[in-house]
């Protein structure tokens, strides 16, 4: 059973809420109104929506004796409960009992809305906390595309610093990625470590726009998103995390990254499961089904995860006493483990 607030009425006592599997030879109206009756019994009284009641009961889903989901609509009843996968307080006992139970016209288990819904909560606790990011820096999509090269292992603040240099020395265009030495660009992304790498992806970098006109807009409208991310991870040095990085800021692109920031706020607050060694196209996949294919939603959902990471919820040491997120943290509310803080 879990206490919860109210919903729609809010000048009412805390919802007490649960979920249970039954067998019943009634069908589904007729179980309908057995439950209406049990809800009367209890002195449930019909006023407006939402009213003080002491006893609701509705009926999530229905399986017939073959054992086949009800899909049905008629003027009393729909099923499945219609709003079921936008209620924390249904899915969250209900996964408990029935986690893989697969919802029959949304296609994904309980257990899948449930950690939809919460990546939902979770944005907009993150997003009242901190406000809107402004993410990427960078002036052009052509710089966002260096950056995230040269952020791979290393702060921001150290990019900015290679990136003044490139600017400063005719650098930071195409054709200069192109035809500069090695070393002289090397050189001067030195302040982002691992220059001489990087210098060889930013090699391939400026090649691959050059294939393309040094067009760096025309390039992220000319074909469809997966297939400029395949064309993307071809490129020397270039993996998902920076891929992604480049499509969404620099494209303005709905692909959403997953850095460890991402991975470390979601296994500690139980969303995704560290014993289970989450790949990151299935972190990714997650928000792809949960949330609107809108880029300034990644966009900014992205950043507020970086900003939270950074500042709070860090890998040691974490600051869970001002942890917007630590009322439903798993880590925060248990004794720290070092496998789910080490991300």
């Amino acid at each position: 059973m879990y206490e919860t607030e109210p919903v729609g009425y809010l000048e009412q006592p805390l919802f007490l809420n649960g979920c249970v599997v039954l067998r019943t030879g009634l069908a589904p109206e007729a179980l309908l109104e057995f439950v209406k009756g049990l809800e009367s019994r209890a002195g449930r009284v019909e006023s407006f929506r939402n009213a003080p009641r002491p006893l609701d009961i509705d009926i999530l889903f229905y399986v017939d004796d073959g054992g086949e989901h009800v899909v049905m609509e008629s003027e009393r009843l729909t099923i499945p409960h219609p709003r079921m996968h936008e209620r924390g307080f249904v899915l969250v006992p209900l996964a408990e009992i029935a986690g893989d139970a697969r919802h029959p016209v949304l296609g994904r288990t309980v257990g899948e809305l449930r950690a939809s819904l919460r990546l939902r909560e979770v944005y907009e606790r993150l997003l009242g906390a901190y406000g809107q990011q402004g993410w990427w820096p960078g002036d052009t999509p052509f710089e966002v595309m260096v950056g995230a090269v040269l952020t791979q292992n290393t702060a921001w603040t150290n990019v900015e610093k290679a990136i003044a240099a490139l600017r400063e020395a005719d650098a930071l265009n195409p054709p200069a990625l192109r035809t500069r030495p090695l070393d002289e660009l090397a050189a001067l992304i030195r302040p982002s470590g691992y220059f001489n790498a990087k210098a060889r992806k930013l090699r391939a970098l400026g090649e691959y726009l050059g294939e393309h006109g040094d067009d760096v807009e025309a390039l992220f409208s000319s074909r469809p998103m997966d297939e400029l991310r395949e064309e993307l991870r071809g490129l020397h040095g270039v993996g998902p995390e920076t891929a992604d990085s480049m499509l969404l800021y620099a494209g303005n692109l709905p692909s959403f990254v997953i850095d460890a920031y991402t991975i470390r706020i979601l296994t500690r607050l139980g969303i995704l499961n560290v014993d289970s060694k989450p790949s990151y196209a299935d972190a990714q996949a997650m928000f792809h089904e949960a949330l609107p294919r809108d880029a300034a939603l990644f966009n900014e959902y992205h950043a507020l995860f970086v900003a939270h990471g950074k500042d709070v919820c860090r890998a040691r040491r974490p600051l869970c006493g001002e942890c917007v997120l630590a009322a439903e943290c798993e880590f925060g509310l248990s004794p720290p483990q070092q496998a789910a803080g080490e991300f």
